[in-house]
């Protein structure tokens, strides 16, 4: 598990509100701790905010929505600041 996707993914992470929902969203779609989910499925089945799809990930999986969080957060270029907590 990586501390950036926990900072930001994680529910009481210390920038968990700084990513829009879709781009927090998108990111758990990523993982694959249950399996392949799409962000309709996800969000159908309540586990958007449910720690144990990003936890429970394979390395492949974590290193993609790893890459895609630090590409929002390093460039400062990320569409949805809601509190700068993380920065």
């Amino acid at each position: 598990m990586t501390d950036l996707l926990h900072k930001y993914l994680y529910h009481s992470g210390s920038a968990s509100g700084v990513l829009t929902e879709d781009e927090h969203n998108k990111a758990v779609a990523m993982c694959d701790g249950y399996g392949e989910k799409s962000v309709a499925e996800l969000k159908n089945l309540d586990l958007t905010w449910d720690w144990s799809h990003v936890r429970d990930s394979s390395d492949e999986a974590l290193a993609k929505a790893e890459a895609y969080v630090g590409s929002l957060v390093t460039t400062g270029l990320w569409s949805g600041l809601h509190d700068v907590r993380g920065s």
